[in-house]
């Protein structure tokens, strides 16, 4: 069990949802 593989599982999927909200604000700002 590798200690460091836990926390980037778990920040793995704020992270997804953080990456979608910076795309849709980009998307936004370019329309």
């Amino acid at each position: 069990m590798n200690p460091f593989r836990n926390p980037i599982r778990p920040m793995k999927k704020p992270r997804r949802r953080l990456n979608n909200l910076i795309v849709r604000l980009i998307l936004l700002d370019w329309d």
